[in-house]
Formats: structure tokens, sequence, C-alpha cells
């Protein structure tokens, strides 16, 4: 509030708010120029401004936004109960006219009281004129302390909200037993039991037609090979190929319009993976109905030599699923009902499962699968070179990683060529190679005559792309 003094003596009280630049004497009638005395008047404030502000203060750290928002709050309402307050005070004013008294009426020692002086209406008008502009700024700030508050709620709101954390769902309680449900609702009809006349053992439909994959050693040296389907169909089977050293064979039988098993791809699966093992354990499962157990993948590119070293598998998959005498040649599938091994072998002291037993990679079945169907066996190819993985000082002068050539045999795919000794094997095929047993398995998913593309860093660093014919080993 300002105090003014007129010239008649009259002491008058204005809001520092008031929209004019003069003010009128109720007594005399005189205005008062406000700008004359130093006084500077409020200018209109830009909502955009005030939203502005109010988005910085939203925006901001929560922690500053709460007490930014409470702050406006505050004065938001000091200045909302200021303005009713004067608005109060000079209808009082106006209602008693000059003859007021009191001690609400703010007399100071020099005003020289005159209760005489009418009001000229002129001063009524002002006055009334002056309070409906109080009203309406008093509206309009009780117009922004309400939005100060709806600000600080939101503020108050966003400090307490807790952070949602995205992450990638995985199967868990029902969905998982769903999954299940559905992997044992398609996969059960491609496996089939093998039934011989000196055992039993597990095979998967590749063919509409009556192709059919299973372990090598399933059929080695039987004289009768029978397969039993889910349907209760059987069917006598004939040997079309087998390959001794991957442990792959392949039957056809004289069937068609046959559930085929929908094919994955082993390169992508995963350690901790959620895998499903299908077969006919123990031969209990003569009437051509799987048996299936539940578990994951343990471990990935293990290299295995079951059957006392005749047979080698380069690049197993290890899992937990129990596999059991019977289950050889059975179907290795993950959640989505897709093929991605062919059971084989199994670690374990006493002949049963301990769970680890280990799958075929598909992937390199299917590879193999046109050389069988022709009634050959795939020959194993060869670069004719050893190769080792990186030591601690090779490692830290290079950023790539891979094998290291360390010896090469003349005459070898490898030294036509020009493979040199200390060369480091980076990529097979477009794909990265770790480490040596990497490579050695890539390798062995080639039959020899077969071209591919390595890339080597040379001893000064160059990198360069071979192509290489894929030897046979003699």
């Amino acid at each position: 509030m300002i105090h003014l003094e007129c010239r008649c003596g009259k002491r008058i009280l204005i809001s520092k708010d008031f929209p004019s630049d003069r003010g009128r004497c109720p007594r005399c009638g005189d205005t008062v120029d406000l700008t004359q005395l130093g006084i500077e008047t409020p200018r209109p404030v830009s909502n955009d401004s005030t939203d502005s502000k109010s988005a910085t203060g939203v925006s901001a750290a929560l922690f500053t936004a709460c007490l930014l928002a409470i702050g406006l709050s505050v004065v938001g309402l000091v200045l909302a109960f200021r303005a009713r307050a004067e608005t109060r005070f000079l209808a009082r004013e106006i209602e008693s006219g000059p003859n007021r008294s009191g001690p609400d009426f703010p007399v100071g020692s020099t005003a020289r009281a005159s209760r005489t002086q009418p009001v000229s209406k002129a001063s009524d008008f002002e006055s009334l004129r002056a309070i409906e502009t109080l009203r309406k700024q008093m509206k309009t700030l009780d117009d922004r302390v309400e939005k100060i508050q709806t600000l600080a709620e939101k503020a108050a709101s966003r400090s307490v909200t807790p952070v949602r954390t995205v992450s990638t769902p995985s199967p868990s309680g029902s969905d998982l037993q769903t999954r299940l449900l559905e992997v044992a609702r398609r996969c059960s009809p491609p496996v089939v039991a093998i039934v011989t006349d000196r055992g039993a053992g597990s095979g998967v439909v590749f063919s509409s037609d009556g192709l059919i994959v299973t372990n090598e050693h399933v059929i080695s040296g039987r004289r009768v090979i029978e397969v039993h389907f889910p349907s209760g169909a059987k069917y006598e089977a004939r040997v079309l190929g087998r390959d001794v050293m991957s442990d792959i064979a392949l039957l056809q039988v004289k069937a068609s319009n046959l559930t085929v098993m929908p094919i994955g791809d082993s390169d992508q699966v995963k350690v901790g993976q959620v895998v499903a093992a299908l077969g006919n354990p123990f031969g209990l499962s003569r009437d051509g109905k799987p048996t299936m157990t539940v578990g994951i993948v343990s471990a990935l590119h293990r290299i295995v030599t079951p059957g006392n070293g005749q047979r080698r598998y380069g690049d197993a998959i290890q899992t937990d699923a129990a596999i059991n005498p019977g289950n050889s040649g059975g179907a290795l599938v993950d959640l989505d009902g897709k093929l991605i091994g062919i059971n084989g072998a199994i670690s374990s002291s006493t002949g049963t499962s301990a769970g680890v037993g280990f799958a075929i990679p598909v992937n390199f079945v299917q590879r193999i699968l046109p050389t069988l169907k022709q009634g050959k066996s795939p020959q194993p190819g060869f670069l004719g070179i050893t190769v080792r993985d990186m030591n601690a000082k090779e490692s830290s002068r290079t950023r790539h990683r891979g094998a290291v050539v360390a010896t090469i045999q003349r005459g070898s795919p490898a030294h036509r060529a020009r493979l040199r000794s200390g060369q480091l094997i980076t990529r097979f095929e477009g794909k990265s190679v770790t480490s040596s047993t990497d490579l050695i398995n890539r390798i062995s998913y080639y039959q020899a005559g077969s071209l591919v593309r390595i890339r080597i860093v040379q001893l000064d660093g160059v990198e360069r792309d071979v192509t290489v014919r894929i030897g046979e080993i003699r």
C-alpha cells in the first residue's frame, strides 16, 4: 500500500497494484499523478511467461520442483489474501464516506479532517471503478493460485512415483506351462520310435514323404528296423545313408502326408535357453507316443567322442533335459516348437541321465542330408593346419580375436592358399571365429570340395580374405 497526502490535507491510501497512473482524493476530488512522484505502476503479466516458468519448474529435478511449487503456492496465497483485504478496506471506506471514523481508518498526525466536506459523484465513480478493478485482479490471482496448486500437486506426485523399468519378458509360471503344452502338441507327431532286433531308439520326420533322421548307432548292425508313429501306424524302414563319424543316419519309409518337424536355427541357440527333449527312453514309447522332458541349454560348442572315439560331435549342444537310453535320435526343440538338435549322447557313470546330455546341431544335419540322400557318406574336410588360441601378449597387441595358425601341412589346402604360421584367422564364411575350437567346429560343417572364404590378419597387421577349397582327409 502507498500513503499519499492531498493538498487539502486528506491522506489517501492507494494499492501499489492500482492499474491507473493517477490517484484521486475522495475529499476534494484532486488527482495525484503517480508517475510524477517516481512510482511505477504495474504492467500486465504475460500468461506465456507464467506458463513457461511453471513448465520449467515441473521439468526440473523433482526435489527442486517441489520446493518451487510450494514457494509459489505461498506467494500466491499471500497475494490473494492481500487483494481481498484491500478490497474490503476500500469498500468500507466508500460506503462510510468522509464521516467514517474508527481504528480501521488510518488518520495521520498531519491529517486535517474536515468532516463537513461532501464527497463528489466523480470521486464515488472512481472509487467504485477501483473496487471493480481490484475484484478482477483478485479473481486473476485466485486463478493463478489454483494453477500453482495444481502444479505443486503434480510435482509432489512425480516425486513419489516409482521408476518403472522395462525388461524383456521371459516365460515363467503359467506362460511357460502354456508354451510347453503347445510344444508337446506340435512336436509329438513328428517324433517316432525306432524299434530294431537289438533295441530301440528315436527318430525325427524330416519330410512328408517318409524321410526320417536318427543316430547312426541306433541302426548300426541291425537287420530289422521298424518305425512306430504316434498315430499307431508302423512301417518298415530302409537306410538311405549313414555317417559313422558324425553319428547321423537317414531312413526311408513308404508313407505320405506325414507331419514334418519344424526346423529351427541352431546358430541362434543361447546358454540358459529353455528346451525340451522328445523321444523313446528305455523303449517306453513303443506305442509311438514320445516322452518329453524339459531343461535348459547348459553349454555350447562341446566336443564329444562317444563310441570309443569312433564318432565325434564337433559342435554339440549340451543340455540338462533328461536324455536316457532310447532317446538317441530324438528331437531337442526350443519353446517355439522348432528343432535345434538331434539327441545323441550322455555323460554318465551309470548309463542313465545325470543331467549332462548332448545333441548334434540341426544346422550340421541339414548340411550333410543331400549327401546322405545320395546314399553316400559325407567326407570330413580339412585345411591342413593346426591352430591354437591367442596368448595374453598377442591379445594385447591387437583388437582382433580368432585362432592363431600354429603349423601348416605342406601341399595342404592352406599351404596352396599361402597361409603362414602366426597369422590370425578371424572370420570363416562370414562368421566371427572366437577360438581355435570354434574354427575346428566350423570346418567340420563343410565337406571335401567345398569352397570357403577365410579372413586372416597377417603378421604386419593387414587384413585380407582368401578362398580355400576344403580338402579330403586321407
